[in-house]
């Protein structure tokens, strides 16, 4: 009888620290895809800021091929502003990853959740039906989600190559000028050229063109 009550109450204990290990990888998983929210809206963010100077770069070079002397202080900008983008694009890279790592992260720890709720109905066995079911579901839930998790790794692959061709592409391309167009430039720079640059510092994302991805967050189901 003693034994059957050690039996029973190591069971118990058994299952409470299971249900406790579970509870911590349900609070790490909600703050991992919290944080992955707020990069996702830090990665759209800077995605409108690209576009900006993308736009402004063109509109730059639109009024070189124009040659036109009104234009000419505003040629000046060019540099800075690709200097400006290739900075830009390095910042979103480095969001970017921090975003798919966290991805990952949320969709492991959720991983774990399902296994630890497996490894207690396997200590505790399978007694009725709606144990039964509750098991073929966590499997499911499970294949699923390494389903997923092996899809976001990939994607990860991609976007770190993309970005990198991005950058590489970025950096082999120039600006053709001669020296003396140079110097003129130099002396034409005006207060206002400045101030546009202030300007494109400044932009907030509410006054940029919206972005067309789609914020998107980790969702699993609770059981």
């Amino acid at each position: 009888m003693k034994i059957g009550s050690a039996a029973a109450y190591s069971l118990y204990s058994s299952e409470r620290t299971d249900n406790d290990h579970i509870e911590e990888l349900q609070e790490a998983l909600r703050e991992s895809v919290r944080i992955t929210v707020q990069e996702e809206q830090k990665r759209h963010e800077l995605a409108s800021k690209v576009d900006a100077l993308e736009k402004k770069i063109r509109s730059l070079q639109s009024a070189k091929s124009e040659r036109c002397s009104t234009c000419r202080p505003l040629l000046s900008q060019i540099p800075a502003l690709q200097q400006k983008l290739e900075n830009v694009l390095r910042e979103r890279r480095s969001h970017l990853e921090d975003l798919l790592h966290m991805k990952q992260e949320a969709l492991e720890a959720a991983l774990s959740e399902k296994d630890a709720h497996l490894a207690l109905l396997e200590v505790s066995g399978v007694k009725n039906a709606f144990q039964a079911e509750q098991l073929e579901r966590l499997k499911s839930d499970r294949a699923r989600l390494k389903l997923r998790l092996q899809f976001e790794t990939e994607q990860a692959a991609r976007l770190i190559q993309q970005f990198s061709e991005e950058e590489t592409a970025m950096s082999h391309e120039q600006l053709s000028s001669s020296p003396s167009s140079h110097l003129l430039l130099d002396m034409l720079l005006t207060e206002q050229t400045d101030g546009d640059l202030h300007d494109v510092d400044h932009m907030e994302p509410d006054s940029l063109d919206e972005s067309s991805s789609q914020q998107e967050s980790v969702m699993y189901e609770k059981n």
